[in-house]
């Protein structure tokens, strides 16, 4: 792969650009834009994507001027597992103690929670999940009290979001989902009207939509929308 090199691009002008991104089956988000910047990844084949549209401005500006509510998946966006430990293997004999030997906190999430509040975001947690095994797991990673609701159902959680937006008057077009599993976190939402982003897993770089390398990067959406101002990783 051809090495990476620096785009600056404010208030909608740019310069360096002169190819399309190409990226590269397998690729990373993080080793493709620096930050972890938003990315559109396909990784069946190569793919060559315009970034910019003709005036010069990215194509996710605005993605989310109008969110209000973000929603985050539990497992394997919220915590992931430990080194050595399997997912599958928990399920076998899921408990609340042994939840804590085979998971832990994402990296960033914390900061990402408080920040997101301090922007007065309103931000909850959507899981298939047994109720009692998830609130003591975040409880215990110290960010329970983070959120404004914890949602846990045992079925499609579209319906219960589909449920939520309804009961509470919400327009969806102010809603974000945030996951690992493209089949369950993002088409179905998109379905109802809820913008979704993925978070970069290996089992899921097959996807093509919004995505970001690390949590923490999400902040990078409202920078980019308010500010117009950004550094991206282009390839030559």
């Amino acid at each position: 792969m051809s090495s990476l090199v620096n785009c600056h691009v404010e208030s909608g002008k740019m310069s360096n650009l002169s190819e399309p991104i190409l990226i590269e089956p397998g690729t990373r988000v993080e080793d493709t834009f620096i930050n972890g910047i938003f990315s559109y990844l396909s990784v069946e084949k190569n793919t060559h994507f315009n970034y910019f549209d003709k005036l010069g401005k990215r194509k996710d500006h605005g993605f989310l001027d109008q969110v209000e509510h973000v929603f985050f998946d539990a497992e394997g966006t919220l915590y992931i597992e430990k080194e050595g430990k399997s997912r599958k293997d928990f399920w076998a004999n899921p408990t609340k103690e042994r939840a804590l030997e085979f998971f832990e906190l994402e990296e960033g999430v914390g900061e990402l929670l408080s920040k997101l509040k301090d922007r007065g975001l309103h931000v909850y947690v959507l899981s298939v999940h047994i109720e009692e095994i998830l609130i003591h797991m975040l409880d215990m990673f110290g960010v329970l009290s983070e959120f404004e609701g914890v949602f846990v159902t045992t079925g499609k959680k579209d319906r219960v979001m589909a449920e939520l937006l309804r009961s509470n008057e919400t327009d969806p077009s102010t809603v974000l989902m945030v996951g690992d599993l493209p089949t369950h976190d993002i088409y179905p939402m998109r379905k109802l009207g809820v913008k979704g982003i993925l978070i970069d897993r290996e089992y899921n770089r097959h996807a093509w939509g919004p995505r970001i390398g690390k949590m923490l990067s999400l902040l990078k959406y409202w920078e980019i929308n308010h500010n117009h101002q950004w550094i991206c990783g282009l390839e030559n």
